[in-house]
């Protein structure tokens, strides 16, 4: 079964990574690996949404602009037996 975009309202709030759309980003659109935070020390530090760097394997830090919709992330692929 493939994915659905679901409104960003819906979206786990608990570090999980998701696909995550932005339609106001410049020059169309933007599709972006993130996650949410939420600073548990500082509860009034505002929570936002973090873009996960996947060729170098860390955080890029807080996003500009608000995602509107959300997504899991696929399956990797299989690797094919021998």
């Amino acid at each position: 079964m493939q994915s659905q975009w679901k409104p960003i309202e819906t979206a786990p709030k608990d570090f999980t990574d998701v696909l995550l759309y932005f339609p106001d980003f410049s020059p169309e659109y933007r599709i972006i690996i993130g996650h949410w935070v939420a600073c548990e020390e500082d509860p009034d530090d505002e929570p936002w949404w973090f873009e996960q760097d996947v060729d170098r394997g860390c955080i890029n830090g807080p996003l500009e602009g608000e995602p509107t919709h959300w997504m899991e992330l696929p399956e990797a692929p299989k690797a094919p037996t021998p």
